[in-house]
């Protein structure tokens, strides 16, 4: 993240909101902190596990697909991710605390027992998942039309989405 986001914001800064702006340069002074954090919880995490990335068939069954960023981390990470990148701000602000506790309901299912605090707080650390994706792809990829768009998007909404949840606080903690 610190390798890159110089140049990050050097390409995008016009089309970068001020809040993803303003976000970003405050969240690398502590990005360290949140790589480096030991996770409460590990399991299996997508890493980009976004809209495009699942395909559904008539029968209803999902299938998902584009494991290149697959590791063990914390599981909010995932759900923040989701979250923030498929819905639209309006509608996520409405809908975020329901979802959450859907999840945690579904992670009963499977005898995994997660207080919603402890959820919400990973929840809101995580919404930078797919800031850093959206600036750490841009800047590895041929940049294309499309794929500016796509990042800019990206980095745009999931800035909105931390600074509606003060996830630099709970980074911080």
């Amino acid at each position: 993240m610190n390798m890159v986001y110089a140049g990050f914001t050097e390409r995008y800064h016009d089309r970068l909101s001020p809040a993803a702006r303003e976000l970003g340069a405050e969240f690398v002074k502590i990005s360290d902190g949140y790589f480096r954090r030991q996770f409460p919880h590990r399991t299996v995490v997508h890493g980009d596990f976004r809209l495009d990335n699942l395909l559904f068939r008539d029968d209803g069954s999902v299938g998902v697909v584009d494991f290149q960023t697959v590791t063990h981390a914390c599981g909010s990470l995932d759900l923040a991710y989701f979250i923030g990148a498929g819905l639209t701000t309006d509608l996520r602000r409405d809908l975020e605390h329901e979802l959450v506790k859907r999840w945690l309901d579904g992670l009963r299912d499977y005898g995994v027992t997660l207080s919603f605090d402890d959820a919400w707080n990973e929840y809101r650390r995580y919404t930078f998942a797919g800031f850093v994706m959206a600036v750490i792809a841009s800047m590895i990829v041929k940049q294309t039309d499309r794929g500016d768009e796509m990042f800019l998007a990206m980095a745009n909404r999931h800035a909105q989405h931390a600074v509606d949840l003060d996830s630099l606080a709970a980074v911080r903690n």
